[in-house]
């Protein structure tokens, strides 16, 4: 048998380039944002505190809806709503360490699409999604079948040695 392929982790797959917005920015903008970079989710971070953007909270297109929808139906809060006061402060996270397969089962659990990727202190490394795992999964299956389909029909070392002497003769 061979050695298993290695799992692959969050941080061989995750999108390190996520857009992010700022704490203070208001509904509006941060719907306009969404729509403009075509996204469902965002993270909020503090790009003050150094080098590495400091995760704060996530929102999803859901909190906007909710928000907004609230905002329109109830009338105009005041002060009027900003990235920090609609996000979700304790969102579920992960570290880039996480396996594949620790991702399926949290996202499956959770039902989410969309998971931040943080360091031990907190700061945003990336993103990972419902489709990033979807493709490194389907990846690591057609590995896994090739492993499984070789392994099945091992080389016949007779044969192979048989074909040498016979082409030397």
């Amino acid at each position: 048998m061979t050695q298993a392929t290695k799992t692959p982790t969050a941080s061989s797959f995750m999108n390190t380039q996520a857009k992010t917005i700022a704490p203070d920015l208001p509904l509006r903008e941060i719907v306009q944002y969404l729509r403009e970079h075509e996204l469902s989710n965002v993270p909020v971070v503090d790009t003050q505190a150094g080098g590495k953007p400091l995760f704060l909270g996530f929102i999803t297109e859901a909190d906007c809806l909710h928000y907004l929808a609230n905002e329109i139906f109830y009338g105009s809060p005041a002060p009027r709503y900003i990235a920090e006061m609609i996000m979700q402060r304790h969102p579920i996270c992960v570290g880039p360490d996480v396996d594949l397969f620790e991702l399926v089962s949290i996202f499956e659990s959770h039902r989410l699409r969309h998971l931040p990727v943080l360091d031990g202190e907190k700061h945003l490394l990336g993103i990972v999604s419902r489709r990033d795992i979807l493709h490194a999964l389907h990846d690591y299956y057609e590995n896994f079948l090739q492993k499984a389909e070789s392994e099945r029909h091992p080389i016949d070392l007779r044969k192979l040695l048989n074909l040498r002497f016979f082409w030397q003769t």
